[in-house]
């Protein structure tokens, strides 16, 4: 559940914090936060499978110490809480980003759809004129190409 829903929402909200806020979250500590995040999350799951094929059964509360699955517990113990680690950073990203971030104006992941070509934060009525889809969806790297055309624009 946490790899197929945690980590696109991470992804989502780096994405669409600066359209939302105007702010840019600092790119050390997104680094930082991903470099604690997956590979203790991998690592973790990785382990969680091995005790699973040795035998250990799931939601139970109490296991026989006699498996041998004592290591395998403090490593995947380990391996949480630096994902929790990452976790309180990203939130530390989001305090910090919304006191002292870097502004960010304009289009910032050079996209082509309509949200990113107003200004940021948004306008308060989103788009100002009227809108047209233009382009095609796979001239995305073309040079000159164009995939909205405001009214008014040439």
């Amino acid at each position: 559940m946490y790899g197929g829903y945690i980590f696109p929402f991470f992804a989502a909200i780096y994405y669409w914090y600066p359209k939302m806020t105007g702010r840019r979250l600092n790119e050390k500590l997104g680094k930082l936060q991903f470099w604690l995040i997956a590979p203790s999350f991998t690592v973790m799951s990785l382990l969680m499978m091995r005790v699973g094929l040795l035998g250990m059964r799931r939601r139970i509360a109490d296991y026989d110490p006699a498996l041998g699955f004592d290591l395998y517990h403090v490593l995947m113990t380990a391996m949480a809480f630096l994902t929790a680690l990452g976790v309180i950073v990203f939130f530390i990203n989001l305090i910090y980003t919304r006191r002292k971030g870097q502004s960010a104006t304009g289009n910032l992941w050079n996209s082509r759809s309509p949200e990113w070509q107003v200004p940021s934060p948004m306008p308060v009525h989103n788009y100002d004129r009227e809108l047209e889809v233009v382009g095609e969806p796979y001239d995305y790297g073309l040079p000159g190409s164009r995939y909205v055309k405001f009214e008014g624009d040439k």
